[in-house]
């Protein structure tokens, strides 16, 4: 009702067209990798559980209820339209959570309680919740010495987790022959999961985003904008929405299409202005779409863009130029 471009930008933007590949354009194969990552530890009983799938023995017939199939339907109906999808993000599956969780948990319930298969579900008794452990803390070890060494400021919680990892490490190698408490060893594996993510959401993930906000302090983005006076700002090829919720400002301009008018017309209209630009868009490419007589000051990078202070020629300059008409 207030918008005349709601159904050409939701309905035909953003699902024709995203299902047919302008945005995130991703490989056939990509969601594998994904669910593989999102489902862990449970993917480790992947290869067990596909077996018990598809084993026609009498017992294994028993063992899976008619909801089964209902559930493997739902899984692949999912899987596979988001995969025929050339626009892919690993959140589209997420309703294929559900019926896979569903999945996995009767099938462990089974592997674990049903003393007739032990021999027949070794590996998912043991061999798989061991592996799950020693990966799980081999990731913690990777990520902390990756955050050590990419530069970011840590902090001494840092030190202590990368302690623990690798002492949970050592102990997950020494563990993984012993074929004895299989319930433990897939609790335990669980335990060592929810731990990384504990490490990954509260630890990691806030000094990834402050690394990279266009806001954190002393960053010159938030230098600028805490002057008296706010100058205009823009966002080019990107519209990088935080920028007007977290100002909680309206006239943040998002210059989309990157042609001389468009950016000119931005320039006339600001004497000084701060332009955010996606990385992606080369700054030469910019620049050269700039009014004669513009003057650029890069103030630095943060995250995925260039931040840049632009001045737009002087009116004398200007008219010198023929940028601006006499009157």
């Amino acid at each position: 009702m207030h918008d005349s471009q709601f159904l050409y930008e939701f309905l035909f933007r953003h699902n024709v067209q995203r299902f047919a590949g302008e945005f995130h354009n991703k490989p056939i194969w990509f969601f594998v990798p994904v669910l593989l990552v999102a489902g862990h530890p449970w993917s480790f009983l992947a290869i067990p559980y596909t077996r018990y799938l598809f084993n026609r023995s009498d017992d294994a017939k028993a063992s899976r209820p008619p909801a089964i199939g209902f559930l493997m339907l739902w899984s692949a109906w999912c899987f596979g339209f988001f995969t025929l999808s050339q626009c892919k993000l690993p959140t589209y599956i997420l309703p294929i959570a559900p019926p896979l969780s569903l999945m996995i948990g009767h099938y462990l319930s089974h592997a674990l309680n049903e003393s007739s298969g032990a021999t027949q579900h070794w590996f998912a008794r043991f061999w798989s919740a061991r592996s799950a452990t020693a990966t799980t803390c081999l990731a913690g070890v990777v990520l902390v010495v990756f955050v050590l060494f990419a530069g970011f400021e840590v902090s001494f919680a840092t030190y202590l987790w990368g302690l623990l990892w690798t002492v949970l490490l050592v102990s997950s190698l020494l563990l993984l022959d012993d074929c004895h408490r299989s319930k433990f060893a897939w609790a335990s594996s669980s335990a060592v999961a929810f731990l990384l993510a504990i490490m990954v959401m509260h630890q990691l993930v806030p000094t990834y985003a402050r690394e990279r906000t266009l806001f954190a302090p002393g960053t010159p983005l938030s230098a600028e904008l805490a002057m008296e006076k706010q100058p205009a700002v823009a966002t080019v090829a990107h519209e990088f929405s935080e920028v007007p919720f977290y100002l909680n400002r309206s006239d943040i301009e998002n210059i989309r299409n990157l042609d001389q008018k468009t950016v000119g017309d931005f320039v006339h209209r600001h004497t000084q202005s701060i332009v955010v630009l996606d990385k992606d868009t080369p700054f030469s490419t910019f620049y050269r779409l700039l009014p004669q007589g513009t003057s650029v000051e890069l103030l630095g990078d943060r995250g995925p863009a260039t931040l840049l202070r632009v001045r737009a020629a002087t009116p004398r300059i200007a008219q010198e130029q023929g940028l601006i008409s006499q009157h």
